[in-house]
Order: structure tokens, then C-alpha cells, then sequence
């Protein structure tokens, strides 16, 4: 398995996370398209060419990229919020085929509870629509959701398409309630790649008004209630060896630190000999 950070959870300055991430010994990192369309740095051919430059100098690998535009991509009834979200991804996908990125990631059905029917069909419709061009450029899109599993395989099977899969969050899942551990065994086929946090467990969250989102206390790695080197075990017992990459955010002022620890805490779990 190949080992990396999210930018953004690093909480940094940009110029100094391809070097941290170097020197907390990790190889990869995801990138975070955070700004409106078409504003972020990722979406000017000079500055994400820039960025590719920058990882490469720090022997850092752009292993994929979030589209970070939580409620923007949502597959809403709105045409025109629509259709954006549809150019959006089309951008980002022709932006990482450039730079020679496998995986870009959609934060989508972040509502959980309140995502409606019509929704889902919309977001079949869309991503079959969009499935040609991830198929052409050979990006993978993974859909990372806060739906149950039995939803997720649904709506991948019924996109159809080999390079739509899930970006799976075993910490997202345990946070509304759900166990990682048994949606793995169905999921495991159309899971394209892994984020890794610890959680202390708010076990069977339910927002009361659409958006609402479950406590989510920043911690280090090791010090929630997600059984961390079981979840590793379980992932690579499913024939999985890519990228596992953190997402976890500085609990205290010393961002660098944190991060260094996290990144030997996952080193320890992947290297950890399988329980029998």
C-alpha cells in the first residue's frame, strides 16, 4: 500500500505541505480544489501545472484530487447548479488527465438523511453522462457519500461504468451509524480508493435539518474508537494495494508535529503482522 495526506487536513500553508509530506515520510498527496469555479489554482493550466512541478521537485506524487464544493455538487433540481457541477467535473477530470492524476474524488450526497429519490436518479443520469470522458482520459471518478452501502452499490451499478467508483471513508460510515467492517464485504469491488481518519464513534448520528453534520472532534491517529489496524487488515484481505490516504486534522497548535505522528502511526498499522 502507498501512503498519503490530503493538503488540506494538513492545515498548512501550501508552500510548505509537498515538503512536510516528504518529511513525515509519506509519498502522496491529495489535492483540494477548494475555491469557486473557475477560481481555484487547479483550474489554470499554468498554476496546476506549477503544482504538478512543485510535488514532483519534494518526490511527492499527486495521487488524486478532491473536488471540494460541498452543497455544489449535489445533483440539484436547479438546471442551472446543475449543469455547473457537470463543467466543474469535466474540468477537474481534463485537469488531471494533463498532470497524469488517476483519481478525482466527488464529496457528493452530504445531506445523507435528506437526499431524496429524484436526486439519486439525477445523479445516475449525470455520471453516466460523464462516465465517457473518465473512461477516455482514464481518470477514475470516486464518489465519496454518507450513504448507507446498500444505496452506494446501488448507484454504482447502475452508473455501469468502470471508472466510476467509491472513494470509501470507514470513519464517515462509522460516524452515521453504520459498520464499516460489514458494508466492506459488498463494497470492496467498486472501491477505488480509502481516506483514513479515527472517530470516537457517534454511532447512529441523525442531523435534524439538511447539512447538519455529526461532531466531528479533530484527534490523532490512534486516539478514537475506529479499530484502525482491523479496518487496514479488512481492506487488505479484499486484494486492495493502492493508496491510503489521511485525513486527519491538527487537534492542537502544532500542525507539523501531528501530522508527523500520523504519518508513523499509519506506517506501524500497514506494517503490523495480520491478527489471526
Amino acid at each position: 500500500m502507498r501512503l498519503g495526506y490530503i493538503d488540506r487536513a494538513m492545515r498548512l500553508p501550501d508552500a510548505q505541505v509537498f515538503p512536510a509530506i516528504r518529511d513525515i515520510g509519506l509519498e502522496g498527496v491529495e489535492v483540494v480544489v477548494r475555491d469557486d469555479y473557475p477560481q481555484d489554482r487547479f483550474w489554470d493550466p499554468v498554476q496546476r501545472r506549477r503544482l504538478a512541478d512543485s510535488a514532483a521537485a519534494c518526490g511527492i506524487t499527486i495521487a488524486s484530487v478532491l473536488l471540494s464544493t460541498h452543497g455544489r455538487l449535489d445533483f440539484p433540481a436547479d438546471a442551472e447548479r446543475r449543469a455547473l457541477g457537470l463543467e466543474m467535473a469535466r474540468a477537474t477530470l481534463e485537469g488531471c488527465a494533463e498532470i497524469g492524476v488517476p483519481v478525482m474524488m466527488i464529496p457528493c450526497f452530504k445531506q445523507d438523511h435528506f437526499t431524496t429519490i429524484l436526486q439519486l436518479e439525477r445523479s445516475i443520469e449525470d455520471l453516466r453522462a460523464l462516465a465517457p470522458l473518465a473512461e477516455r482520459l482514464n481518470v477514475t471518478v470516486g464518489l465519496e457519500t454518507l450513504l448507507p452501502g446498500a444505496i452506494n452499490r446501488f448507484l454504482i451499478d447502475e452508473i455501469g461504468s468502470s471508472h466510476v467508483r467509491l472513494y470509501y471513508d470507514a470513519g464517515n460510515t462509522t460516524n452515521y451509524g453504520w459498520d464499516p467492517f460489514v458494508e466492506l464485504r459488498d463494497l470492496a469491488p467498486v472501491i477505488c480508493r480509502h481516506h483514513i481518519k479515527d472517530v470516537r464513534g457517534t454511532f447512529g448520528y441523525r442531523p435534524e435539518v439538511p447539512g447538519q453534520k455529526p461532531p466531528e472532534p479533530k484527534m490523532k491517529l490512534g486516539d478514537g474508537t475506529l479499530d484502525l489496524q482491523a479496518w487496514i487488515q479488512a481492506i487488505r484481505a479484499t486484494g486492495y494495494d493502492d493508496w491510503l490516504m489521511l485525513e486527519t486534522s491538527p487537534a492542537g497548535d502544532d500542525a507539523f508535529a501531528e501530522a508527523r505522528h500520523n504519518a508513523h502511526r499509519l506506517r506501524e498499522l500497514v506494517a503490523a503482522p495480520a491478527r489471526v
